[in-house]
């Protein structure tokens, strides 16, 4: 399993991220993001935001993490690139309402990731997995004991993953009331200079 990075963001940053998402989810006609993703999205809305828009706290924190993630797997083996530049390509608001999902997908880019903004009380351990993102990984062949490497996620506020951009992930329909609300990004890594 290609394991993803963990973080967890302030609550202050998660505060001024739900700023930002609900002046985007305020003019979801002219931001709508719908048709660039995959979602299944019917209640909620999938809005677009320009990463300049995002705090700079927030992309200087996820630049730094997506550099430590790279140097990680750079160190195992898993990748070369040596030096290199992070930039933001794009970022997006999800907001689900009951029943709304995302079908199993992956990203452009090199990189991705998703950090929690509002769950709702009934996405919880009891009603797993209800509103879980699972990343799918490999292929399951029981009889010779290879099983895939797939990895629920119950999703918290706060709770930040960033993950290679290819790693297939999806995310469960939940029930009831209430808002799961998220905001994802792309990050590409380009060739840099020595100093």
């Amino acid at each position: 399993m290609v394991a993803p990075l963990y973080a967890r963001l302030p609550p202050k940053l998660v505060g001024d991220l739900n700023a930002l998402a609900d002046r985007r989810l305020k003019d979801r006609d002219s931001a709508d993001y719908s048709e660039h993703l995959a979602g299944h999205i019917e209640r909620g809305a999938q809005v677009e935001v320009e990463p300049a828009e995002l705090p700079a706290r927030f992309r200087r924190s996820v630049l730094d993490l997506s550099a430590d993630y790279v140097e990680s797997q750079r160190r195992l083996g898993k990748c070369r690139p040596e030096p290199f530049e992070l930039s933001f390509v794009d970022a997006w608001v999800v907001s689900q309402r009951e029943k709304d999902f995302n079908p199993v997908h992956r990203h452009g880019g090199q990189l991705s990731g998703i950090v929690y903004l509002k769950v709702p009380r009934q996405i919880n351990r009891r009603n797993f997995p209800e509103g879980c993102l699972e990343f799918v990984y490999g292929r399951s062949k029981p009889e010779t004991f290879d099983f895939n490497g797939n990895r629920t996620v119950l999703p918290v506020v706060g709770d930040l993953y960033i993950f290679p951009a290819w790693l297939q992930h999806l995310v469960y329909p939940f029930y009831g009331r209430g808002e799961r609300r998220s905001l994802s990004f792309n990050v590409n890594l380009s060739e840099g200079r020595e100093e």
